[in-house]
């Protein structure tokens, strides 16, 4: 019987500006479930039907090719099954885990490696904490149980780089003096000994937003602080030997230095929430300036420290004042900026603020605003996987709902995935070598875990 090929349905649902629910997604069919209807002897033309609506859950291998040939399925139903192969990032189930007892009041991004996962947060009492899967099941470990760190949901705090199994912690001290101190484990053991030690020490009151990165032998840790000749911030790079970070008590090896002062003049515009990857000896920093324009510069890690270009590239600029929401991720070539901008030209109850994208997935720069979200003084999640670039966010339904979603650049445009869950808190993204983590705060002192597989696009049967 001949087969006609029906309208191929989307994996994924575009978000629009009317989005007002989800759709219930059937299960796919299992290899199995196929094998036996065909030995049932269903018709083609409605096992065609079934395969477009509810696609199938594995990939066609030689030998599953062989087998549904065998079971009797012709050439056209064949086609028909390769092209309800999973593409895309396909999400695995929810897992919700009761953590700490305390609220999670500031994430940090969430880093995967040698498929073990990491996050820091503060807790509402003030102290940092470190949760890892790294023992199998996740647990919250102490990081600086004596320190108070304070909670202000107008500045990052924390930041997170994990190499070898040691998670480096910069966090942001209120002590006599302001101070960025590095908390890490030498050893890898997440239960310690945690060992600390200052990197950087200020007379001002204006330093914030720790973000982490590691390049060969080094931590770089990117930060706001009081330019010399402004009343506003600038952005620094600090370099820091990780075989220095051992809490012997001798001083850790830093170099530090002012990215910004170029614009470092009276009255100048304050840079502020930098981000900070590195590939290779690439160093990434993304940054905004006085709160609107999106800034990008690429420097380079050397024996002295760091080095970087005295010409900064102009993203994006934002017609109303963006906050802390700027996150930044990279894998090679690609990179993915994402941060939340307030619009005042709508005049709605969907919440706060625009989500805008910028990447250069496609060889040119390009900003696009993928959805709308109510949480302000949150920030999204972002990745760069074999899929694409993809941020996770939670987008508002109306000025008290919003619902996770993760946008995902392919094919030349954004498309979103609705997960389902109701008012994620702080969503965080990492790259795994099958596709994606996820995490997000879903509860008092919780978490929900999520995984998921990148499908690259069906290839064509073998004749």
């Amino acid at each position: 019987m001949k087969v006609h090929l029906l309208p191929a349905i989307a994996v994924c649902i575009v978000v629009t500006s009317g989005f007002t629910g989800t759709q219930s997604l059937p299960q796919p069919l299992t290899e199995p479930e196929i094998i036996r209807l065909l030995r049932a002897h269903v018709p083609e033309e409605q096992l065609a039907k079934r395969l477009q609506r509810e696609k199938i859950s594995f990939v066609i291998t030689p030998s599953i090719l062989h087998e549904l040939q065998q079971s009797g399925a012709s050439k056209e139903l064949l086609q028909i099954i390769r092209e309800a192969q999973p593409r895309g990032l396909v999400w695995g189930p929810a897992k919700q885990l009761t953590l700490s007892d305390h609220a999670m009041v500031e994430i940090t991004p969430l880093v995967a490696e040698n498929g073990k996962d990491y996050f820091a947060f503060t807790g509402d009492d003030h102290r940092v904490r470190l949760a890892t899967n790294s023992s199998g099941a996740w647990k919250v470990y102490d990081v600086a149980p004596s320190l108070d760190v304070g909670n202000s949901p107008a500045a990052r705090i924390i930041g997170l780089a994990v190499h070898a199994g040691v998670a480096y912690i910069p966090i942001v001290a209120a002590t006599a003096k302001m101070q960025i101190l590095v908390a890490c484990n030498p050893s890898g053991n997440p239960a310690g000994p945690w060992v600390q030690s200052a990197v950087y020490t200020t007379d001002s009151s204006y330093l914030q937003d720790p973000s982490a990165t590691i390049s060969g032998d080094s931590l770089l840790i990117a930060f706001d602080d009081v330019g010399n000749r402004k009343n506003s911030n600038d952005v620094f790079v600090a370099k820091v030997l990780l075989s220095s970070l051992t809490g012997s008590g001798t001083a850790p090896s830093v170099a530090v230095t002012n990215v910004t002062k170029a614009n470092d003049v009276p009255g100048g515009a304050s840079d502020d929430h930098p981000q900070i990857v590195a590939i290779g000896n690439t160093l990434n920093l993304a940054w905004q300036e006085a709160l609107k324009s999106l800034v990008l510069a690429r420097g380079q890690t050397t024996g002295q420290g760091t080095t970087w270009p005295r010409q900064w590239q102009t993203l994006h600029t934002a017609a109303d004042e963006a906050d802390k929401s700027l996150q930044l991720a990279a894998a090679g070539d690609t990179l993915l900026i994402a941060r939340f901008v307030p619009n005042p030209d709508r005049n709605d109850s969907l919440g706060c603020c625009d989500v805008w994208a910028t990447t250069n997935s496609v060889g040119a720069w390009s900003t696009q605003s993928i959805g709308r979200t109510g949480l302000a003084l949150e920030s999204p999640g972002v990745a760069v996987s074999d899929c694409g670039p993809s941020i996770a966010y939670s987008h508002a339904i109306n000025g008290n709902t919003g619902r996770l979603m993760v946008g995902t650049f392919a094919d030349g445009q954004w498309r979103s995935q609705d997960l389902g869950a109701s008012n994620p808190g702080n969503p965080r993204l990492a790259v795994t070598p099958s596709g994606l983590d996820l995490i997000y705060v879903s509860g008092w002192g919780q978490i929900t875990f999520e995984s998921a597989v990148c499908y690259p696009p069906p290839a064509p049967l073998e004749p």
